[in-house]
């Protein structure tokens, strides 16, 4: 598929700019295009764009700011928990929502109404066994 994106991007021998295109992906897609049959388009990337991990702090404040685009303004998220998230999911903001919402769940199923470290540990072997 890679070297399809080339002969696109290679149109009217880079004489003109025609073609934009925005390439997302994981780490493997940078790993790919470092290759030396990807090389040709490599060369034509102009701006790359890595994202890092969040950190525990910034985990904790995307926490409370997706519960509050919900409607929830009280604390949900004990400090320990939001730290034990953000490790778990090693700051990947989707990683982090998919525990997040396992976390939710376990709340929800034990009738808890803050979530602790001992809510998190059951959340990551449901997701992880």
């Amino acid at each position: 598929m890679l070297d399809d994106l080339r002969l696109l991007t290679s149109f009217d021998a880079d004489s003109r700019d025609d073609l934009t295109m925005v390439l997302c992906g994981h780490p493997q897609l940078e790993a790919n295009l470092r290759l030396a049959i990807n090389e040709a388009l490599a060369q034509r990337i102009v701006l790359r764009v890595r994202l890092r991990s969040l950190h525990q702090d910034e985990v904790d404040a995307y926490l409370r700011f997706r519960l509050e685009l919900a409607g929830r303004t009280a604390k949900l998220f004990l400090p320990e928990a939001s730290e034990a998230i953000a490790r778990a999911a090693r700051g990947i903001p989707r990683l982090v929502d998919r525990l997040a919402e396992h976390c939710l769940l376990v709340a929800l199923r034990s009738k808890r109404t803050e979530i602790d470290n001992e809510v998190v540990t059951e959340a990551i072997d449901e997701v992880d066994p």
